[in-house]
């Protein structure tokens, strides 16, 4: 439904765009400031942050 889409399209995206654009320091920041590593996402297939990932970098960064 619309609202479905809507209220998922509202979720926070910050640190799946961080970690899809292998921004490790970002990744780090956010996960510091509390971001939650397991929420999946609509607009990344629905996985999780880590999956998005492809760097070792980013990865190591949600290993910290």
């Amino acid at each position: 439904t619309e609202a479905a889409e809507a209220e998922a399209e509202a979720l926070p995206v910050a640190l799946h765009t961080a970690a899809a654009a292998g921004d490790a320091e970002e990744v780090a920041r956010l996960l510091a400031e509390g971001a939650d590593p397991t929420l999946r996402h609509v607009s990344h297939g629905f996985r999780v942050a880590y999956d998005v990932g492809r760097s070792k970098a980013v990865r190591n960064a949600f290993r910290r």
